[in-house]
């Protein structure tokens, strides 16, 4: 049964590295084509800087809060909370393709996409035995970086040389739906065997009742 938990987690979090990964190339056309003014180079440059600042910062945010929001509503509880929140603020900050709302949806999305990876983490740590937990996240890494550069090619095709496309903006949506709908169940699959929360003290799943 413990299994299942990390592979549940490998996946989901490969797939919003996906959409994560998608919604990189989008900014960096946007920025690079649809927004720059008479210095494109110039213009470019800046609003990937804050760009990449923001999803920084989006980065720290989600290692402060992963943790007890784990603790609290458990690992795929908090995982299918993250989906959701993007699967709702993704379209509705990037159909606009304006800077100032696809500025904070790169904020929103790299805060999603780093507390699904801590919060897989968690789950390989806590559902996988010692002898076969290095081969599991060497297969995390691989999987996470084949997401991302996937989704970059899958995005490089999809879009106009303005980086303008709705058809991506709500195909991620679509996925980040989809993701949080199935991580929903399985978080209330895995909460009745105990194994979908950490216990503060030990960061790993609550020890059942003892009998004597």
């Amino acid at each position: 049964r413990a299994r299942p938990t990390a592979a549940y987690a490998l996946t989901a979090s490969a797939l919003m590295r996906f959409c994560y990964g998608a919604l990189t190339v989008t900014v960096l056309m946007l920025a690079r084509y649809a927004w720059s003014g008479s210095n494109r180079t110039e213009g470019g440059l800046q609003l990937l800087g804050v760009a990449l600042g923001l999803s920084g910062l989006g980065f720290f945010v989600a290692a402060v809060i992963t943790p007890s929001a784990v603790r609290r509503v458990g690992i795929f509880g908090w995982m299918a909370l993250c989906a959701a929140v993007a699967a709702v603020l993704e379209p509705a900050l990037g159909l606009s393709f304006q800077p100032v709302p696809i500025l904070l949806a790169a904020f929103v999305l790299a805060l999603v996409t780093q507390a699904g990876k801590i919060a897989t983490d968690t789950a390989v740590q806590i559902s996988v035995d010692d002898a076969f937990r290095g081969r599991v996240f060497s297969l995390y890494d691989m999987l996470y970086n084949v997401a991302y550069v996937g989704a970059a090619g899958v995005a490089a095709v999809i879009l106009p040389p303005d980086g303008r496309s709705t058809v991506i903006v709500l195909g991620v949506a679509v996925l980040y739906a989809s993701i949080a709908a199935a991580l929903f169940r399985v978080s209330r699959e895995t909460k009745r065997g105990g194994m979908d929360r950490v216990s503060p003290s030990t960061g790993r799943p609550p020890a059942g009742p003892t009998t004597s």
